[in-house]
């Protein structure tokens, strides 16, 4: 499934580095959708907004980039919407779990679990498909 393999350290280790790459995909993926709310709002389309985005730099990610491509996964995952949100969840809280075993501050992973999560059951990653 990768192309690359990185030694990370001892046994554990390389669980950690998972952990924490779902972690930053799953919280900029939320922090994507809250921008395009934020567009909408504003009247500002989904396209022209992520055109503006990726052209621009700043408020690019991997996220803005591939939004379609995400959305699409979102649709079709093998056991639905509910399936995504559920993997996307078990992510961010094995995350919170390793901050608070590792005694290690995170305040922004803290209010993500407490105000996105619910928000993800109701709404998904991507708001596909929600009215």
């Amino acid at each position: 499934m990768a192309t690359s393999v990185f030694h990370v350290g001892p046994l554990g280790s390389g669980a950690a580095a998972k952990i924490i790459n779902n972690y930053l995909g799953v919280s900029q993926t939320i922090l994507m959708r809250e921008a395009l709310r934020l567009a909408d709002n504003a009247g500002i389309g989904e396209e022209r907004i992520l055109e503006i985005l990726n052209t621009g730099g700043v408020g690019s990610s991997w996220q803005s980039i591939n939004w379609g491509r995400i959305k699409t996964q979102e649709a079709t995952y093998t056991t639905g919407r509910a399936g995504m949100v559920a993997m996307a969840s078990k992510d961010m809280r094995l995350a919170h779990r390793m901050a608070r075993e590792g005694g290690v501050p995170t305040p922004t992973l803290d209010a993500m679990i407490a105000a996105s999560l619910p928000d993800l059951d109701r709404s998904g990653l991507t708001d596909n498909g929600v009215d």
